[in-house]
């Protein structure tokens, strides 16, 4: 008789109306993806890289691991990569030669 009990008790609890979940969830604020603009991120990598801990999220407080270091000084170094490249092609665009089209991406700072 007790393990009809239990069998009772399982299946009454199991019994939710129609779009409810059957377990109230946990809101958590870093499951969702956030995404930001390169910039923002950029600042935010700086800042972890500054501090040698990590300044926000999850696990804030916490110091940077090398490879979590070599990601930040990545992400920095693929955006210099990524303004080179729009530089050099912007400067085919405006009739360019290769050549110049090359010395302009490697400029710093506009024209």
């Amino acid at each position: 008789m007790a393990d009809k009990n239990k069998l009772v008790e399982a299946t009454v609890v199991s019994v939710t109306r129609v779009g409810e979940p059957t377990v109230p969830e946990k809101y958590d604020k870093y499951a969702e993806r956030q995404w930001t603009t390169p910039s923002k991120r950029g600042k935010k990598f700086a800042e972890d890289l500054r501090a040698k801990v990590h300044t926000k999220g999850p696990k804030e407080g916490k110091p940077l691991t090398d490879t979590e270091k070599a990601f930040r000084r990545g992400y920095f170094l693929s955006q210099g990569d990524n303004a080179g490249i729009y530089k050099f092609k912007k400067g085919i665009s405006e009739g360019m030669t290769k050549q110049e089209a090359i010395a302009y991406s490697k400029k710093r700072g506009k024209k």
